[in-house]
């Protein structure tokens, strides 16, 4: 252990204040007060060696009265203070419990501590101020040297919004954030147009726009749908200011006439007026109406028919010509009107006429469609009905013969003045069909004054059949036939079954085995067909028992509406046919509506019906009749053809049966409209009988309908064998003198190449024998007259 002696010279060596006197003998440790407080040793380098307890502590050596150690603020080295007993009553001497390096640091002072009267230093260290959390008050509340040091003191600070707390000289405060200035003692967003740049004032903002700030900037962007024009926004969609630009569409845009400058907030373009529509670069002009009847290349039965349309929207009214040629060059009679019908005041001449209509706004009338042909009988009759198409395929008011071959191309021969053209205008191919069509002339299924054809047959690459369109124009048919639906190769044309101004087709669906037929109903295949090809709506007709063919007859019941037949018959075990007739479908705005079925009572039992046609007026009563060809089942009888005249309402009446022009054969024989031949104003009925003595007749109308036995009987040329002579007919006008002439085709002619004879009636009548006689070019066959 170490001696008193050696703690004293540590006490020295250390520094630890005033020196204190010990006692006089080593018995006077003995004499110690009861209670006296421990001595702490402290060991050379100056570290607390041991404690001792005064009064029973034996250490061998002399000790001095205990001590009180504290530690030196600078050196942290201890202290020795005088013992308590050795104080003067009510002396006081400093005293500090903090850490050392805090006495005497900011804010941290020494205490007092005070003598008591026995001469003990009293507990406590009176006034003594110890370290502190740092706050912002100018001071060193933690005794660190440093004043209002950081983070501490800031900490303390209320914070605000878009600020960060600072302390500064003793003072809270606030740094903005970046992105953020100070206006007013708030923090706000160097972006915010109400409070811009170092001034803080709001940022003005023209109409139509946004305020913005930028970079301690004022701006503006202009709301959606405008745009900024010297200072302002401006609309997008305004003729003044169109999309981007500053200046008006007047400067870009001619106006045409009827017109409104637009904008679409992009481009400058204009609107036409109420009323007006667009017609091309730049015109608006008055819709031209929609014309419904007469149809293009019919017949009327009336010199004074009723021209009806449909006028377009907001048109106030219509201007009507009737012309003498196609291009209104010879106007006979003009109209301006407010409805959407007018009769003519004066009777029209027999034979061709055109019509076409104007639509009228104010004192401005538009560009008319195409004028549409139609044909004045000799005759005419108290109703005002229409029927019957022409094949005028380019609109001259002559009509037309189109005839295909078997190798897959079809002819055109366009009439004229001095009748078919000499030579034939070639179309495309037609291979996608197969070679073979059968054509129909289909009437203007489009509205645009021409009539069209249908080719159908069945592809190379497929079993069904194909129709394809050739259109008409004033050049003629198409060059190029697009095909619009799978049908059967019975499609022919129905007239304008709805009475839409539109011509319609109707075909049936069948499919034939050895020994019988099996058939479906009817399908009317309603126009407008569009070009590139889009067709109306299929309607199926109701009410047929098992048919095998159909055809458009024409207005047969005069309410307007073409109509549609279809025959008949009922299939008993092998025998195809045992008895048959046909039905009649009455034409209707929204299709046939109702159905009438009939079995010829002059027939008897087993009949076969094979052909129906509408032949037109052949009694001149107005209304269209129909002629049916049939023949007894077995082989033996004669072949009948029926003609059933029109009636109203709904009756079908046998007015006459004829007979076949070359008497006892079985098959049946070809029955087709024959036009009026004659020009007495009555329809004639051509009729062939192509069998072992192949003849072909004409039947010509009159007051009581067609004769019985043919009028004139048609022959080849004389030595011409003209095998088939009769299979293929038709009658129209070729030379436009007012009288049909008639084609008679002999397909097994020239050793199955075929010919065609052509005979044109005149004044004095129809010769026995051909004008002309047609035939295939090179080493081709034909295949198909049009009909």
């Amino acid at each position: 252990m170490k001696d008193v002696a050696e703690v004293a010279d540590v006490a020295d060596a250390v520094d630890v204040g005033p020196a204190f006197d010990a006692p006089s003998s080593p018995t006077d440790v003995g004499a110690a007060e009861a209670g006296a407080p421990d001595v702490v040793r402290v060991d050379a380098e100056g570290q607390d060696a041991a404690v001792v307890d005064a009064q029973t502590s034996d250490v061998g050596v002399d000790v001095p009265p205990p001590v009180d150690v504290t530690r030196d603020a600078g050196t942290d080295a201890p202290t020795v203070l005088d013992a308590p007993d050795e104080c003067t009553p009510s002396s006081t001497r400093p005293c500090y419990t903090g850490p050392g390096a805090s006495r005497g640091v900011g804010l941290c002072r020494d205490g007092v501590e005070t003598c008591d009267a026995r001469g003990h230093w009293a507990p406590g260290c009176a006034g003594m101020v110890l370290p502190t959390t740092e706050v912002c008050n100018g001071a060193d509340d933690d005794c660190n040297a440093v004043t209002d040091d950081a983070p501490q003191a800031a900490s303390t600070c209320p914070e605000a919004p878009n600020a960060r707390a600072v302390c500064s000289e003793g003072r809270c405060g606030a740094v903005c954030l970046p992105g953020h200035h100070d206006c007013g003692g708030s923090c706000v967003s160097d972006a915010l147009p109400t409070s811009c740049g170092a001034l803080c004032s709001p940022c003005p903002a023209p109409a139509n726009s946004t305020a913005t700030c930028v970079s301690a900037r004022c701006g503006y962007a202009c709301n959606a749908g405008f745009h900024a024009c010297s200072g302002v926004c401006v609309s997008n969609t305004s003729t003044l200011t169109c999309g981007t630009r500053c200046s008006p569409c007047s400067n870009v845009v001619a106006l045409p006439a009827n017109a409104t400058l637009t904008c679409n907030g992009t481009i400058c373009w204009h609107t036409c007026n109420r009323g007006f529509v667009f017609m091309g670069i730049p015109e608006c002009g008055v819709p031209a109406p929609h014309r419904l009847s007469p149809m293009a290349a019919s017949t009327v039965t009336t010199d004074r028919p009723t021209l009806r349309w449909t006028p377009a929207a907001d048109v106030e009214g219509t201007h009507v010509d009737i012309c003498r040629d196609r291009f209104c060059t010879m106007v006979e009679q003009s109209f301006d009107v407010t409805g959407s019908s007018l009769r003519p005041t004066v009777a029209l001449a027999a034979g061709v006429h055109f019509w076409r209509a104007s639509g009228r706004i104010g004192a401005v009338t538009g560009r008319p469609e195409l004028p549409w042909v139609f044909l004045v009988p000799a005759r005419s009759t108290p109703l005002d009905l229409s029927h019957g198409t022409a094949p005028d395929f380019n609109g001259d008011g002559y009509a037309d013969l189109a005839v295909s071959l078997r190798n897959d191309r079809m002819l055109v021969y366009y009439g004229s003045l001095a009748g078919l053209a000499a030579t034939p205008t070639d179309l495309i191919s037609i291979d996608q069909l197969g070679g073979s069509a059968r054509l129909v002339v289909a009437g203007d299924v489009n509205g645009d004054g021409y009539i069209d054809l249908t080719a159908t047959a069945i592809p190379r690459t497929a079993v069904v059949p194909r129709t394809f369109v050739y259109w008409g124009s004033n050049i003629g048919l198409s060059e190029r036939g697009l095909m619009f639906l799978p049908t059967t190769d019975n499609l022919t044309r129905a007239g304008d079954f709805n009475g839409d101004g539109y011509a319609d087709l109707v075909t049936i669906t069948s499919s034939r085995s050895i020994g019988q037929v099996l058939s479906g109903a009817p399908r009317a295949v309603v126009g407008p067909f569009s070009r590139p090809f889009s067709a109306g709506p299929t309607q199926n007709l109701r009410d047929l028992p098992p048919g095998d063919a159909v055809a458009g007859v024409g207005d047969f019941n005069g309410d307007g509406f073409a109509d549609i037949v279809g025959l008949f018959g009922e299939p008993l075990g092998t025998a195809p046919w045992v008895s048959g007739g046909f039905c009649l479908f009455p034409g209707a705005a929204m299709g046939a509506e109702r159905t009438v079925c009939t079995v010829p009572p002059a027939y008897g039992s087993s009949i076969y019906p094979y052909a129906v046609r509408g032949v037109g007026d052949t009694d001149g009563d107005g209304l269209a009749d129909i002629a049916l060809s049939s023949r007894p089942y077995g082989p033996t009888g004669a072949p009948t053809i029926a003609l059933f005249t029109g009636t109203s309402p709904d009756g079908l009446v046998v007015r006459t049966t004829l007979s076949a022009p070359s008497g006892g054969t079985s098959l049946p024989s070809t029955v087709e409209a024959g036009g009026d031949v004659d020009a007495d104003g009555y329809a004639d009925v051509l009729v062939g009988s192509p069998g072992a003595a192949a003849a072909a007749g004409v039947y010509l109308g009159g007051r009581s309908g067609a004769r019985t036995a043919p009028d004139i009987v048609l022959e080849p040329p004389v030595g011409d064998p003209a095998e088939g002579f009769g299979a293929w007919m038709a009658g129209a006008d070729l030379n436009g003198d007012g009288r049909s002439d008639v084609v008679v085709g002999a397909p097994g002619a020239d050793s199955g190449r075929g010919r065609l004879y052509v005979y044109y009636s005149s004044p004095t009548g129809l010769g026995p024998r051909p004008s002309r006689t047609l035939t295939p070019p090179g080493s081709e066959a034909f295949a198909d007259l049009a009909h």
